[in-house]
């Protein structure tokens, strides 16, 4: 069953398969349709379902305009053209997919409303999905500031952002990058007054603008990577990506041999596959190294003699924790100097 290995992880700072995490999942309104599209050499096939001037096929071709070149998306929908309420709409068939099928990662959505951001946010809260969205202007009323799990775009001109974000996220491993200076295919920066940047800011929206033109690096970059809560996208989508990591690691030890021993070596096996999993998250960008090289994460562990009977009569193993410092980035630098007449 899915609850046969259970992690926990708490956000101590304020503290899917891996296919799946490369997988994003476009809702259209204006179409029935559930369908996974190979987009690895062209989009042909997209094309066959949704022509170039629509904004489905805006939304794939963005997407996939990303280097490296993403292999697939994933388009469900429903013609929600005569619907009064398409927001509760859109959250029922997402509830209904997700138990059919909920290895896929990132969310974006063709139509671009208020109050159907505001509800399908909600609903990537509850799921454990990440929605990439975006909004022209600054002045909604829906407060995102607790959300963790929506990244929020100003975008004034037409170009789909949140496509050209989860296409550039789509090849990567989550915390092995960040956002912020990323050039991306396909979107020119708009050109924001600083009062639009200022309340861009104030609500945690990432924008898509140019920069360090007076120093002769003048490129279209984002200028950041946050969700809708303030934090970043990559310190919450690795943290997704350590827990599958480790869940995958005990699940190869638990169907690849014949019998993990309810004994100090086999929680001895179990924990080293844990390790294995940190140790990815280490190579990754995702762990801190200390000064000597060594990986910044702590692993502790009962012996079986430590471990409550009951929990040894049910064959579950109990008393295994672990903690990491997150490497983090660096994202903006202060350097102060002076000119003397002699050193």
């Amino acid at each position: 069953m899915a609850y046969d290995i259970k992690v926990t992880m708490v956000d101590n700072t304020q503290v899917t398969s891996k296919e799946g995490f490369g997988k994003t999942l476009v809702f259209c309104t204006t179409k029935e349709i559930n369908k996974e599209y190979d987009i690895s050499e062209d989009l042909a096939t997209v094309q066959e379902d949704f022509p170039v001037e629509t904004e489905m096929y805006k939304i794939t071709n963005t997407f996939a305009s990303q280097n490296p070149r993403p292999n697939k998306i994933t388009i469900i929908g429903k013609d929600l053209t005569l619907t009064e309420n398409k927001a509760t709409d859109i959250v029922t068939t997402l509830n209904d997919l997700i138990t059919k099928n909920s290895n896929w990662y990132r969310l974006i959505l063709e139509e671009l409303d208020e109050k159907i951001i505001a509800e399908v946010s909600e609903w990537a809260e509850t799921n454990n999905k990440q929605l990439y969205t975006q909004l022209d202007n600054t002045e909604f009323l829906t407060d995102y500031s607790s959300k963790k799990r929506t990244v929020l775009n100003l975008k004034k001109n037409k170009d789909r952002l949140d496509a050209a974000m989860a296409g550039y996220a789509a090849t990567r491993v989550p915390g092995s990058y960040t956002f912020k200076f990323k050039n991306l295919s396909n979107i020119v920066a708009d050109n924001l007054t600083p009062t639009e940047i200022k309340a861009a800011e104030e609500k945690n929206m990432n924008m898509y603008i140019r920069k360090f033109d007076v120093i002769n690096m003048g490129t279209d970059q984002l200028s950041g990577g946050f969700v809708a809560n303030g934090d970043y996208i990559d310190h919450y989508e690795s943290m997704d990506w350590i827990e599958f990591r480790i869940k995958q690691e005990i699940a190869k030890l638990l169907m690849t041999t014949e019998k993990v021993s309810y004994t100090d070596s086999g929680i001895q096996s179990v924990v080293m596959s844990l390790m294995t999993a940190l140790n990815d998250g280490v190579s990754n960008g995702i762990i801190a190294k200390n000064e000597n090289g060594d990986a910044e994460y702590e692993v502790s562990f009962l012996s079986v003699n430590e471990i409550p009977l009951e929990n040894r009569k049910k064959r579950k193993l109990t008393g295994i924790t672990f903690k990491y410092a997150e490497a983090g980035a660096i994202e903006s630098v202060d350097v102060k100097g002076s000119v003397v007449l002699q050193l």
